[in-house]
């Protein structure tokens, strides 16, 4: 979801798993380094366009 905020724009995610399980295991296998990955490759593609 995209929210527009003071200064610019919110970007909200949400995973959802099917159990506490799964959701462990993505963890465990490194899910959260790459949501931080992509979410700044994200922010340099937003720079990049934005700076034209």
């Amino acid at each position: 979801m995209l929210e527009p905020v003071e200064g610019g724009t919110m970007m909200t995610t949400t995973t959802r798993h099917d159990s506490v399980e799964a959701r462990d295991m993505h963890v465990a296998n490194g899910m959260e380094e790459g949501i931080i990955d992509s979410m700044d490759r994200i922010a340099e593609l937003v720079a990049s366009v934005q700076s034209g």
